[in-house]
């Protein structure tokens, strides 16, 4: 879990940033809904998110913890443990929380981890000729689409509709399987929803169902607020460590987990 959170971006909080966005700052909630299905059909949701937004000059902030789990399994790892501390405990760091800024003028991803007070700094390989405001006269909402859109895909613009107070234009990708898949071959393996908030380039509602893998994940944007983000968010904690070693980082054990279906 912990190398795998080492290249997060705001990719993985749901936002694509198909290139800087200058001056359209907001801050908002975003809500991650997991729904797992396991071999014996029973079905774990959990739930992880934190706040959303993007500075003036466009840099995205995200960070995901914990909200709440309707599973066991996922609620022993989601919260902390409640007897830290108590004599014949041993306390081993976690990583519960995470955060990632994706600076898009500078061209760094850089991905905080609170738990462990440290932070990963790392050049994305976007030219510097290629950061800054689109230059290529697209909406937000047909840069996405054009960055979605896969070979082996299948496109549907869905109109608009209302969610909530906010319109927002919609598609759809239909992922279909390739020879590499077996017998997935030609068949939908995954379907992808957005709906997008065009004139303040922010993906509102995306929907991704794995249908091979027999999950699904819904991310919610809500009660956004055009204003402008503490500046202090996009920095590191003076204290905290950065692009720490390996033997320094001090990861901790994985807890065995159940199988999702494959």
């Amino acid at each position: 879990m912990a190398t795998a959170a080492l290249v997060l971006s705001p990719l993985a909080y749901g936002q694509n940033p198909c290139a800087c966005e200058p001056n359209r700052y907001f801050t908002a909630l975003r809500v991650e809904h997991l729904e797992m299905q396991f071999t014996d059909g029973t079905i774990h949701e959990s739930e992880r998110g934190g706040l959303l937004a993007r500075d003036a000059s466009g840099r995205v902030y995200g960070e995901t913890h914990p909200l709440q789990s309707a599973s066991s399994e996922f609620a022993n790892l989601n919260q902390p443990p409640q007897n830290v501390g108590q004599p014949g405990f041993e306390t081993k760091a976690r990583i519960y929380s995470i955060v990632s800024i994706y600076d898009c003028l500078d061209g760094k991803n850089i991905t905080i981890f609170p738990d462990l007070k440290i932070a990963r700094v790392t050049q994305n390989d976007i030219s510097a000729n290629s950061r800054g405001k689109n230059s290529s006269n697209l909406s937000y909402f047909e840069a996405l689409k054009l960055i979605t859109h896969l070979s082996n895909s299948l496109y549907e613009d869905l109109g608009f509709k209302d969610i909530g107070e906010i319109r927002t234009h919609g598609f759809k990708v239909t992922v279909l399987g390739t020879q590499q898949d077996g017998e997935w071959n030609g068949r939908p393996t995954e379907i992808r929803e957005y709906w997008v908030l065009d004139d303040l380039a922010v993906i509102i509602l995306e929907i991704r169902t794995n249908l091979r893998g027999k999950n699904k994940t819904t991310i919610n944007v809500t009660d956004i607020q055009r204003k402008k983000p503490n500046p202090s968010l996009f920095e590191i904690p003076p204290d905290y460590t950065i692009n720490p070693i390996p033997q320094e980082m001090h990861f901790p054990e994985s807890n065995p987990q159940p199988n999702p279906q494959k």
